[in-house]
């Protein structure tokens, strides 16, 4: 068994707008002016943000219509009413959205509470920001636009640890070194990936226990304000299994991949697999406790010859071994974690 986890102001005419404003709002003396640099990425994060507009504009034309249609039951003969003017006035705004004044752009997010994109409005946008680096010789063909908001999404989210942004495509990559595990994640559209790697490459072995620790998901959306909460309380359940794989992979288990299945830390339990069979030690007491994978406690008796024909198979001189390393392996991650 693995573990898959699995923005109504207006805007009143002659205010100045863009760099204008910008600059006469932070003027200095002696006529220096202080402006953001523009950014060849500005027309691409102002673009992301139109196409949100729009979609949310169709949203409130087709909820109007359809209420529309839902009172017109009986009447349809009747002319319909005419669309509401801040409907008009919406759809109008969203359309041309990118050739409209920063100002105003702001007001239509204000109106349909969409707020949490107005950083993509501000001129001067870069790859990189507070928390992500860039990779060297990062290939920036790809879809940048994701890029902008995915490294959004990871900052927000408040990973601990540098975090490198290595690749930009239909998903975009970050890895973060912990240690000597190197986890990467990667953010799609609707979809979020974690994974972990061994620092040593040619370690195979470990990374079949780190591929355990491997989350992927679909299905939401990384314009949504809940995406860093999602993405921090998922890195820190994969994280944790990552660190216990980790742990395992130093211990006497290492070459036990086929006869140990999911561990879980807080409960203290690790599956066991004998003769095409799963059971579930449970070693939080000091009595250790098996039960069968449909939940049917052994026998006591039973309980320590199964022990010792597990400890032979994976390599412990008996059951008690067994037990005493597998607490140990708890208590490291705990250590570990804790770090």
């Amino acid at each position: 068994m693995t573990k898959n986890v699995e923005n109504r102001a207006r805007v009143q005419a002659g205010v100045k707008t863009g760099g204008q404003f910008a600059a006469e709002m932070h003027s200095e003396p002696a006529g220096i002016s202080l402006m953001t640099e523009p950014s060849p990425l500005d027309k691409t994060a102002v673009g992301i943000v139109g196409a949100l507009v729009r979609a949310r504009s169709n949203m409130e034309m087709g909820a109007w219509q359809r209420r529309q249609d839902k009172g017109r039951y009986g009447y349809e003969h009747e002319p319909r009413d005419p669309v509401p003017e801040v409907l008009v006035e919406l759809d109008r705004r969203a359309k041309y959205f990118e050739t409209l004044p920063r100002e105003e752009q702001e007001a239509v997010l204000e109106q349909l509470k969409m707020q949490q994109h107005q950083y993509l409005l501000k001129p001067g946008q870069q790859l990189g920001n507070e928390k992500v680096r860039l990779a060297d010789n990062l290939d920036t063909s790809g879809n940048v636009g994701l890029a902008l908001v995915a490294q959004k999404v990871v900052a927000n989210a408040g990973i601990p640890g540098p975090v490198t942004m290595t690749e930009i495509g239909d998903r975009t990559a970050f890895t973060v070194q912990d240690g000597a595990i190197q986890h990467t994640i990667h953010i799609g559209a609707n979809s979020l990936a974690l994974s972990a790697t061994p620092a040593d490459g040619e370690d195979y072995q470990r990374g079949d226990w780190f591929s355990r620790a491997y989350i992927s998901s679909s299905g939401g959306y990384v314009f949504e304000t809940t995406r860093p909460e999602d993405l921090r309380r998922a890195y820190e359940s994969f994280r944790e299994y990552a660190v216990m794989m980790d742990v395992v992979a130093d211990s006497s288990f290492r070459d036990a991949e086929s006869s140990v299945g999911a561990l879980d830390r807080s409960a203290r339990t690790a599956e066991l697999r004998a003769e095409g069979a799963e059971y579930v030690l449970d070693v939080s007491a000091d009595e250790p406790a098996l039960t069968t994978d449909g939940g049917t406690p052994l026998h006591p008796a039973m309980v320590r010859g199964f022990l010792d024909h597990v400890a032979a198979q994976t390599g412990h001189a008996d059951g008690d071994a067994l037990i005493s390393n597998l607490r140990e392996v708890f208590r490291e991650t705990d250590r570990r974690l804790v770090q």
